[in-house]
């Protein structure tokens, strides 16, 4: 019998999420979006920066030159 007691303990579905819990989620969530957006101008200049440096560093004009001369 222990074994079906387990089995049935096992799976038991998790208590419900009681309001104040949520409400806590959403504030939680609320100040990690504010965050976030808070954060965006920083983001958006390391990633124009990111952009403009994979541009220059742009190697296939650099291969073609090396292979025509190969020639």
């Amino acid at each position: 019998m222990t074994w079906f007691r387990k089995l049935c303990r096992r799976h038991r579905p998790a208590p419900p999420v009681t309001t104040e819990e949520a409400a806590a989620q959403a504030n939680r969530a609320a100040a990690a979006l504010n965050e976030a957006r808070a954060r965006e101008p920083e983001v958006r200049s390391v990633a124009a920066r990111l952009r403009a440096q994979r541009e220059e560093n742009h190697f296939s004009e650099l291969i073609l030159q090396a292979l025509r001369e190969g020639r």
